[in-house]
């Protein structure tokens, strides 16, 4: 990740993250209210400076909630080879519009 990235997760801090110590931040967060919640990447679709993936993420509350399945869309924008900005989207068609496709 570049040193600048800015994350903006609809799990978790929804006010970002920026850096290398916000990502670490977001991912401790994650584990942190969402224990034992993992990510299957289902497919990637490379859009030359941008990136479209696709999770199944599973997890559960860390009051004991019972758990859950949904699906993630989550767009990166790449300069260098490294991800500048990462944003997890709520729904396919929201993903898909970041990028300027369509479904």
């Amino acid at each position: 990740m570049d040193p600048g990235v800015e994350i903006v997760s609809r799990f978790i801090g929804q006010g970002g993250y920026r850096g290398h110590d916000g990502a670490r931040a977001w991912w401790d967060d994650i584990f942190r209210t969402l224990p034992g919640t993992t990510f299957d990447l289902l497919e990637v679709r490379d859009l030359e400076e941008r990136t479209l993936a696709i999770f199944r993420v599973l997890g559960h509350g860390a009051g004991g909630e019972p758990p859950f399945a949904q699906m993630a869309w989550v767009t990166a924008s790449w300069r260098d080879g490294r991800v500048t900005a990462w944003c997890s989207h709520p729904t396919e068609s929201e993903a898909l519009q970041a990028v300027g496709l369509r479904e």
